[in-house]
Order: C-alpha cells, then sequence, then structure tokens
C-alpha cells in the first residue's frame, strides 16, 4: 500500500504542476536502469519514483542519472547570447546547485564558465569547473565535452598556455573514445591555429571537423562557419562563402546561420 500510495502522489503531482511522472532515469551500477521522477541532494543522494514505488541510491550505486530539463538553463544561455550576464550566472548558477549529478549541472557549468569569462571573472569560472570536476571525477570530459572545450579555449587565449593547451588536444583527439569529445577538440586545435596566426592550420582542423564529425551536430555548425571564417582570414572569399552558404542551407535555424543570412 505504501508504494502504491507514493505512485498516485507522484502521479497527481505530475498532473497538478504540469509534469511528467516518466521524467528521468537512473543507470545502476549492476546495469540496470530504473525510470521515473528523479529529485537529487547536493551530496550526489537521488531519490526516483517510480511505478514500483520510491527509491533512494547514495554516489557509487549509480553510474549516471538524469532529470527534467531545468527551465533556467535555456533562460540562462538566452541571458548570456543577449549579454545579460548578471541574470545567466544567476540562472546558471541555480542550475548547477540544483542538479547536482543529473547531467543538467554540467552543462549549466559550461555556459556559466562562458559568462563568467565574457564578464572577465575567470577566477569565478575556475571555480565552477573544479567543482564539477570534483563531482564527477575521471569521467567529468566524457560526460561533458562542451565544458571541456570552454575551459580550453579559455587557455587559447593566453600565449604562455598554448604548449599545454595543445598537448591536450593532441591527446584527446588521438586517444579520446568519445566523438563528441574529439569533436570539440578537433575544432579548439583550429582556434588555437587562428590565435597563433596559422589559418592555413586552422581550416585543416576546422575541415576535419567537419567532415569526420558530421554526426555531432553540437559541433557541426559551429564547425562550418569556423572553415568559411578560417578561408576569410586566408582572402578565400569563393571557399568562405561555399562555407557560409552551406551552413544556411544545412542549419537555418542555427544562430550562426541566422547571423550570416542577415549580412
Amino acid at each position: 500500500m505504501k508504494k502504491n500510495a507514493i505512485w498516485i502522489i507522484s502521479v497527481l503531482s505530475g498532473i497538478i504542476f504540469g509534469g511528467s511522472i516518466y521524467a528521468g532515469e537512473i543507470v545502476l551500477s549492476n546495469g540496470s536502469k530504473k525510470v521515473g521522477k528523479v529529485v537529487a541532494r547536493p551530496d550526489g543522494t537521488l531519490t526516483i519514483a517510480t511505478a514500483e514505488g520510491s527509491f533512494t541510491y547514495k554516489p557509487g550505486q549509480y553510474v549516471s542519472a538524469t532529470g527534467d530539463e531545468p527551465p533556467e538553463l535555456r533562460q540562462g544561455v538566452s541571458a548570456f547570447r543577449t549579454g545579460n550576464h548578471d541574470q545567466a550566472k544567476q540562472l546558471l548558477e541555480k542550475v548547477v546547485r540544483s542538479n547536482s549529478f543529473l547531467r543538467w549541472d554540467g552543462i549549466a557549468a559550461e555556459w556559466l564558465l562562458k559568462t563568467y569569462n565574457a564578464a572577465g571573472e575567470s577566477a569565478s569560472g575556475n571555480r565552477i569547473v573544479e567543482q564539477i570536476e570534483k563531482r564527477y571525477g575521471g569521467s567529468t570530459y566524457e560526460r561533458f565535452p562542451g565544458l571541456e572545450r570552454a575551459k580550453l579555449e579559455t587557455m587559447t587565449k593566453t600565449k604562455s598556455k598554448w604548449g599545454e593547451v595543445e598537448t591536450q588536444l593532441n591527446e584527446i583527439i588521438n586517444t579520446s573514445k568519445s566523438r563528441d569529445r574529439a569533436a570539440y577538440a578537433q575544432m579548439t586545435r583550429g582556434d588555437l591555429r587562428l590565435e597563433q596566426s596559422k589559418p592555413k592550420d586552422a581550416v585543416v582542423d576546422y575541415l576535419r571537423t567537419v567532415y569526420f564529425f558530421e554526426a555531432q551536430e553540437d559541433v557541426h555548425p559551429e564547425a562550418i562557419y569556423k572553415t568559411a571564417k578560417a578561408f576569410e582570414a586566408m582572402q578565400d572569399t569563393k571557399r568562405a562563402k561555399d562555407f557560409y552558404d552551406r551552413l544556411v542551407a544545412d542549419y537555418p535555424d542555427h544562430p550562426l546561420a541566422q547571423q550570416v543570412a542577415g549580412q
């Protein structure tokens, strides 16, 4: 009766508040899964309401988890893109704080790092990176390649870091089993080459990203755009236009494509 009561209360809560009970998933250490409404605590303890009842798992008992995408994430990204850094920081900090171990914290951390860097607050950005690294340990960047990319991209802006970041990028490109992570690294190495005023080398890395990582849709549109920018830096306007046209044709709804189309 107790399990059934929990389930009924959970379903009613979903109906009343407009949510879905099957809003998350926990993959357990034994390979099995629990699907339901997931609630996370800051210490990594997760509680999930399922059709069979409510279950609680501590760190070490599960491999990964996810829940509803918090609305503050998209709101924070939008605030960042429009230059409202104070609002972006407030919204994204909330996601990192309230979604421990639910995947959204690492995604929010990527945008929060970008926000702090844009606001000239690199120390706060480093704090966020350290917090996520501590939370997820050695699996941090396999889970969140976008966060790693933002971190390494920041390093490319500092000449004294060029050797260190190139070593890291080469290792990721050559050894990572994650296609997403390798794609981000390939493109970031192109960014490094541009910082080094080597557009011909940069365009090679961007082209590799375009042709070898087409399935990585979080990366691919930006790689097309940056290929065009690199050709522009080489004063090859014809090829630059070809890639701008491809971006608009393949990803018409992407912000970069809309930016190009509006020029």
